[in-house]
């Protein structure tokens, strides 16, 4: 599944990437990674093969510290961003990754209710499926 592959492959190439969180941001820790998948573009079918060959979710990243820290967390998903770039025709799991295509650069999403920074980068993925 594409977020455990992510969740893998940064806890593997990464110096520190806090908790990572599959689908929400608890409370706590502070220190914390989200990773979030939605929907983008159509999948690919070719003629002469069955089914759906490639196809493109979005993957939606957060970064969040401690209370009023802005430079652990853009450290972090600047990090984020460049390992994921790094995707380029390769195997995370058991699903093969043509690439991991950042749509912008890291930015500042919000401060919580707890006085922390977020910060946010997205992604298009174009992979294979993932098996099942």
């Amino acid at each position: 599944m594409l977020l455990d592959d992510i969740a893998d492959y940064l806890y593997t190439t990464m110096r520190n990437t806090g908790t990572i969180r599959k689908g929400y941001m608890p409370t706590s820790p502070d220190i914390c990674t989200g990773l979030f998948e939605y929907g983008a573009g159509s999948p690919i079918l070719h003629f002469g093969a069955e089914g759906v060959q490639y196809e493109f979710p979005s993957l939606q990243v957060r970064c969040r510290g401690e209370k009023q820290d802005y430079e652990e967390p853009r450290k972090r998903i600047e990090e984020i961003y460049r390992q994921l770039s790094c995707v380029q025709g390769m195997t995370l799991g058991s699903t093969y990754y043509l690439m991991i295509r950042p749509l912008q650069s890291p930015f500042f999403l919000q401060r919580d209710e707890g006085e922390r920074i977020i910060f946010n980068v997205n992604f298009i993925v174009e992979k294979g499926l993932s098996a099942s």
